[in-house]
């Protein structure tokens, strides 16, 4: 299915996808902020996309596969469900219930969205030419945990907080990350 900007230019919101999926695949690598940046995009597009072919009458799928899922996201899902239940009737028997919501939100309920989007990627890679964008993505990530595993192996401190500002300063949020030192 595709989508229609005008003046000739059409795109498919497959390809979209998985090119923001496997943006935010490659950031778990370096940063958790453009990770969660990248996931809430994917999941955004989704959504929007998902709306317009409703409205425009497309019964079609946005995605290669059906909703067929794996053992693993089955029970993650049951688990989910399970959550909202278990916090829902607890909030409701609870003095303050939305203090309590609010915590169920920041804790609980905030690996939701890391969750919808694994089932997305699940679903893009079902597509022969998505499933190859994502390995390579995943592929870029694998490289990138060891090449920074390995220079974080020299360095006494987390690099992110040398990267961040903190440079080699010890304090109490730039503690060293090695017990037994660096081994430069």
């Amino acid at each position: 299915e595709r989508f229609h900007l005008g003046h000739n230019r059409h795109f498919h919101p497959p390809v979209v996808l998985t090119q923001t999926a496997a943006a935010a695949v490659v950031c778990m690598a370096l940063s958790i902020s453009a990770t969660h940046v990248f996931v809430y995009l994917t999941l955004l597009l989704f959504g929007l996309f998902w709306i317009h072919a409703r409205l425009r009458g497309r019964r079609g799928t946005l995605l290669p596969v059906g909703m067929d899922l794996p053992p693993p996201f089955a029970a993650a899902g049951i688990l989910f469900a399970w959550i909202f239940v278990s916090t829902t009737i607890r909030a409701a028997g609870s003095d303050q219930p939305t203090d309590f919501l609010h915590a169920a939100v920041r804790s609980e309920w905030n690996d939701i969205p890391l969750f919808l989007f694994g089932v997305l990627v699940y679903r893009l890679s079902g597509d022969p030419e998505n499933a190859r964008k994502i390995r390579t993505a995943i592929l870029i990530f694998c490289t990138l945990v060891l090449l920074s595993g390995t220079a974080a192996v020299f360095s006494e401190f987390r690099l992110a907080k040398i990267f961040t500002g903190h440079g080699r300063t010890v304090s109490a949020d730039n503690r060293p990350q090695h017990p037994s030192l660096a081994l430069g």
